[in-house]
């Protein structure tokens, strides 16, 4: 199960999905990868991948948890990179 947060120090819509932990170096905070879905100018959506340290997500009030997944988000992304793949080759056929 995934949690999704809301990125509260933007004007802008922006929520982070947090899929592992990172390896650190040293004294370095602790790091989680996932993917960033922001609302852009002109109304689209965009999603990026994106690291944030676990301290930051900590903060309630910066980074509140507005949903969780009940699905495994791996698969589920997995899923909609192959579906968006399969999609290309097929347009470019045609």
């Amino acid at each position: 199960m995934a949690k999704i947060y809301q990125n509260k120090s933007v004007s802008r819509k922006l929520y982070f999905v947090p899929l592992q932990t990172v390896r650190t170096r040293g004294i370095e905070a602790s790091k989680v990868s996932g993917y960033e879905i922001a609302l852009t100018d002109n109304g689209r959506w965009k999603c990026t991948k994106a690291e944030y340290y676990k301290i930051s997500l900590s903060d309630a009030e910066r980074f509140p948890v507005v949903g969780e997944a009940k699905i495994d988000i791996k698969e589920y992304v997995k899923g909609a990179i192959l579906e968006a793949l399969e999609r290309k080759s097929w347009n470019e056929s045609n």
